[in-house]
């Protein structure tokens, strides 16, 4: 009798093979996934702790307003264009709140602040997707004396 030599790949071979390449490639999908969800949030969290140390500032040049800032922080304002010309304090103080509500229009953000003697606390919220898992409300919370 004789024996017959076999040579290359049987068919359950490169089955195998073919689920262990799928699963794999599906490993890697769902971790390019999260890497996106992470930088997403990652962003905007860096840009909320942008605005926030913006608007600390904002306020410690300009601390005769400190008042206006926490009351008018949230209401619209008409711009005294004095930028050019030389702003007062409080006109000043008009444009950096213009400026700043600009600033959180782009991360879709909304803004409390509460005031207790010089000590202001700023809290930032945003809403962002999360790529299948819908909107997550997200918030940066900031204390700083004038």
């Amino acid at each position: 009798m004789r024996t017959i030599k076999s040579s290359g790949f049987t068919m359950i071979e490169v089955l195998v093979a073919l689920l262990i390449l799928s699963i794999s490639l599906l490993g890697m999908a769902g971790l390019q996934l999260l890497s996106l969800q992470t930088s997403g949030s990652s962003l905007s969290r860096s840009q909320a702790t942008i605005l926030a140390y913006d608007l600390a500032e904002r306020m410690r040049r300009n601390p005769e307003q400190m008042n206006f800032y926490v009351t008018n922080l949230n209401q619209a304002q008409a711009s005294p264009n004095c930028l050019a010309t030389g702003c007062g304090t409080e006109e000043l103080a008009r444009e950096d709140i213009i400026e700043w509500q600009n600033e959180l229009q782009n991360i879709s953000g909304q803004a409390m602040i509460q005031q207790d003697i010089n000590e202001i606390t700023l809290q930032l919220s945003w809403s962002e997707s999360q790529y299948g898992a819908g909107q997550m409300n997200q918030s940066y919370d900031m204390t700083f004396e004038l």
